[in-house]
């Protein structure tokens, strides 16, 4: 399952977290970012799986 962002969906059981409905994680990360909310950001990281995260450190670069 892949998401608007084009990252791999972590979830495999079908259900929808309410990132994924507003684009997924790509999205969420960057809104997140831009906010400054570093902290919160960070544990998002942490619960992602390794592909996932190398995408997101990318969006971290591009928004820090």
């Amino acid at each position: 399952k892949i998401n608007k962002g084009g990252q791999l969906s972590m979830k495999e059981s079908g259900e929808k977290d309410k990132n994924e409905c507003h684009g997924g994680d790509s999205r969420f990360m960057a809104m997140t970012l831009k906010r400054g909310r570093k902290k919160k950001a960070l544990e998002y990281l942490l619960k992602k799986e390794e592909s996932t995260v190398k995408a997101m450190v990318d969006l971290k670069k591009k928004y820090a």
